[in-house]
Formats: C-alpha cells, structure tokens, sequence
C-alpha cells in the first residue's frame, strides 16, 4: 500500500483502494492558430480548440470503488511526466511508502 498526493491540487489516492492507470495522452500542441470571426460571429479562419479547457494535457487517471468508476483525473505536463509518474507510484507502491507526485512526473 501506497498513499500517493498529486502536489498541485493535494489530492491523495491510496493504492490500496484506487489504481492508477494512464489516460489521454497528446502530442505536444502545435500553437493554435488565432481565431478571426465575422460581424455575423461566423468563424472565418483559425481555431477555437486553444481555447478550450484541458484541450492537449496529459493526464492520469485513478479508479477505483466497485465499479471501478474513473474517480479522479491529474493533468500532467507531458506523456513522459505520465510514463514517469506511473512508474514513481509503482516504485512506491513496492516499497510500501507515501510519496507526493508534481506534474512534471517527479516525486518526493
């Protein structure tokens, strides 16, 4: 067992209760181009999609309870900070320790 703190937000997952697993992962974000929109509120040209909340973050997920429900979600900074934060949470689960995970997949 394993209790595992995500610094950003200080929300704690024990291992015992709730897996961790990898979620959506994207590639890092091409700059999104500037939106131009008509008098009639028509997009012409560019995009919204940089504009849209969590749009290409990376992130794991935690679930758990009976149905194995997705409980929790924690944005990352890259696909590597998730690679390298499952597997600092698999070492601590190993150890049987309690560590506190930053978004860049390090963990203390």
């Amino acid at each position: 067992m394993a209790n595992i703190t995500f610094a950003p937000s200080g929300q704690t997952f024990n291992t015992d209760l709730y897996s961790a697993q990898k979620g959506p992962t994207y590639p890092p974000p091409n700059p999104p181009a500037v939106p131009v929109v008509s008098l009639e509120d028509q997009l012409t040209s560019g995009t919204l999609s940089g504009q849209v909340q969590g749009f290409g973050q990376n992130y794991i997920i935690w679930k758990g309870g009976s149905n194995l429900a997705t409980v929790d979600r924690w944005a990352m900074d890259s696909e590597q900070a998730v690679e390298d934060g499952l597997a600092a949470i698999q070492t601590a689960m190993g150890a049987d320790t309690s560590i506190t995970l930053l978004a860049d997949g390090t963990a203390s």
